[in-house]
């Protein structure tokens, strides 16, 4: 009788446990089918206000588009009661990947080039670039483009923010990640799984729901 109980416990755990990583899984599948959903219209955005940054010069055409690539860097509303995150859950649940703010960020590639980065959104949009903003700023962008090399390198599915620029995180292999050292536009120190980063740091949460946007 014992022993059967041990198992049926045993069966029981495996299967809340099974359970646990399959809705994990599942919440950061569905954020990667919304991204990609949503994805061409933010780099047809992007491209239109590369075509009136660049309108001086001369106004690229709609067929250049494909000269261009994006990294781009959607932010996503928290959920109000992720405050309340309890050590032994998973994060990911109080991200809502449906909510998305009008404000994304676009790192900008022309035939494979890094050229710099877009903000947009409903209120302010602005470029940052060698040929732009960063004309007497060559430190900045080198940093900026440091970032993109570690992006890059890291390879994840998704770039994102979690309601706040501070905090880049990422979705990789079903997993959620968070860039550490909350350096804006500069290299993060560490990339690590978002879960262990809150267990390392009990300011973390607290952190993230102080500096939330706006």
């Amino acid at each position: 009788m014992t022993m059967r109980l041990i198992l049926l416990v045993s069966l029981l755990s495996s299967i809340i446990n099974t359970s646990y990583s399959q809705t994990e899984k599942e919440i950061l599948e569905s954020a990667l089918k919304n991204y990609r959903n949503i994805l061409p219209d933010l780099e047809k955005r992007a491209f239109k206000l590369i075509q009136k940054l660049d309108k001086e010069k001369r106004e690229p055409k709609n067929r250049e588009f494909n000269r261009y690539s994006f990294i781009i860097i959607p932010m996503f509303e928290l959920k109000k009661n992720h405050i309340n995150y309890e050590e032994g859950d998973f994060f990911a649940k109080n991200i809502d990947f449906d909510k998305l703010y009008d404000d994304f960020t676009a790192f900008v590639f022309k035939d494979t080039i890094f050229c710099g980065s877009l903000h947009m959104s409903s209120y302010d949009n602005s470029y940052f670039s060698v040929d732009k903003l960063n004309a007497y700023n060559t430190s900045a962008f080198i940093a900026l483009s440091n970032l993109v090399r570690q992006i890059i390198k890291f390879n994840p599915d998704l770039v994102f923010y979690p309601q706040s620029p501070l905090f880049i995180s990422f979705i990789k292999d079903g997993q959620l990640y968070v860039g550490t050292g909350k350096k804006q536009m500069k290299p993060v120190d560490k990339i690590i799984l978002i879960d262990d980063v809150i267990k390392l740091d009990n300011l973390f949460i607290k952190e993230l729901y102080e500096l939330r946007y706006p």
